[in-house]
């Protein structure tokens, strides 16, 4: 089956590209929150023929954890996790193949980290509820 790209729905916030924060806030909680909201809205705005992107899933998992915020950790990676889900679906109606016909982002290293963040954090969240009296 030959791939028709969807049309490319560049996930911004404040007017910029995502990608332009990578770098330079990429230890700032809240821009991080903001792209991944911002990757949310072009998968949703894409009919989720693009998938999000795990960097910004990622750093906000890191950032987290570095905080002792497991309950964010843990409804980021789960969030990204849907969302994957959602692309998956989506581009199988559509006929295409993740890792033949469509490049896999639910297989690259970032959405592995993530994938296996999650017990670890449900772990230490499901431990601090614990030690609360």
């Amino acid at each position: 089956m030959k791939y028709e790209a969807p049309e490319f729905v560049s996930p911004e916030f404040n007017g910029v590209p995502t990608f332009a924060y990578a770098v330079s806030d990429k230890d700032n909680i809240e821009t991080m929150i903001a792209c991944t909201k911002a990757e949310i809205h072009a998968c949703q705005k894409s009919h989720y023929l693009q998938a999000p992107a795990p960097f910004y899933f990622l750093r906000v998992a890191i950032l987290a954890r570095k905080q002792k915020n497991y309950a964010l950790e843990v409804s980021i990676c789960t969030v990204f996790l849907d969302h994957i889900e959602k692309w998956l679906a989506a581009i199988a109606k559509k006929g295409y193949r993740p890792g033949r016909d469509i490049a896999d982002a639910s297989a690259g290293p970032s959405a592995e980290k993530i994938r296996s963040r999650l017990p670890k954090a449900r772990a230490l969240l499901e431990s601090t509820k614990a030690q609360k009296p």
